[in-house]
């Protein structure tokens, strides 16, 4: 049910006016209360997903610097292999040249020959190790960089959801307030009370 008042005269409208925007007011500031907490937290989430990103940043550095040295020292043991095959075909070519005066020769750089190959199939052996390390690292460093990725997109859309949230919040705020401010500004309003 609701009771209808007989207009108020000039010394009792300002405690109705009171009263009657009392109650928003306190629904307002509990809000907003409530809203700075809320933006508080959210920007110690963000803050940490910034630390996060950071810390993936230089994990991802750290690795591709890695990855980089160890491809540089494969490169130069196989090159240096190489070389030392190189140096050994060449070897070899002069000692058949000279096979028919010099078997004793000729035996030595065969010796050396079987001891490189060994050394060759060991390298290669390394290097099949070094290949699946490297693939390992790079398919590390790939998921580093999804990782990165999502954690931007959750920042961006964390960041997103709170201007939202602020600006819904500030316009049912001002519609809290200012609603019976305007009721009270019509003369033929007739505040009720359920």
């Amino acid at each position: 049910h609701s009771i209808q008042h007989a207009p108020f005269d000039s010394t009792n409208s300002n405690s109705f006016v009171l009263y009657v925007i009392k109650e928003p007011k306190t629904k307002l500031g509990n809000a907003v209360g409530y809203l700075n907490k809320e933006a508080i937290r959210y920007e110690d989430n963000l803050r940490s997903t910034e630390r996060t990103l950071a810390d993936l940043d230089h994990q991802l550095d750290t690795l591709q610097e890695e990855l980089e040295r160890k491809s540089n020292e494969l490169s130069f043991q196989l090159h240096e292999q190489v070389s030392k095959s190189d140096q050994l075909q060449f070897e070899i070519q002069s000692a058949q040249k000279k096979l028919q005066s010099a078997d004793g020769t000729a035996r030595v750089l065969v010796e050396e020959q079987t001891t490189l190959k060994a050394d060759l199939q060991v390298l290669m052996s390394k290097q099949d190790e070094w290949g699946k390390y490297l693939q390992e690292l790079t398919q590390y460093c790939t998921e580093l960089e999804e990782k990165v990725e999502h954690q931007h997109a959750a920042h961006f859309a964390a960041e997103t959801e709170i201007k939202c949230d602020l600006q819904a919040f500030v316009i049912e705020a001002r519609a809290q307030v200012y609603a019976p401010l305007t009721e009270l500004d019509d003369p033929n309003y007739q505040p009720q009370l359920s």
